[in-house]
């Protein structure tokens, strides 16, 4: 289990004190790391990172899925590692 240490936290994660405390947590993969499962009912908002070209929709929708069942809230998505494909008279390449 992970253990969630951080001034002002209680031992449920939550703000002791106050309010208007934000808390960044960069979690591993919530889907390959059960045991990072017990943040997710320590938090309200979310943010989801997708990397392209590795991570498949179903995964996508199941993160989804898991993160409304803990009741958190998404806020958005960042899709990264992201390449896109320039033609080649603005400076792309034909190349992978």
């Amino acid at each position: 289990m992970i253990n969630l240490i951080a001034k002002g936290l209680n031992s449920a994660g939550r703000p002791s004190a106050d309010e208007n405390c934000l808390l960044l947590i960069d979690a591993p993969p919530i889907l390959l790391h059960p045991e990072a499962h017990p943040l997710l009912w320590g938090i309200d908002q979310a943010v989801v990172i997708l990397e392209s070209g590795r991570s498949r929709k179903d995964q996508a929708r199941a993160l989804l899925d898991l993160l409304h069942h803990a009741e958190v809230e998404v806020l958005g998505c960042v899709l990264n590692r992201y390449q896109p494909e320039l033609p080649s008279w603005i400076g792309g390449s034909k190349l992978p």
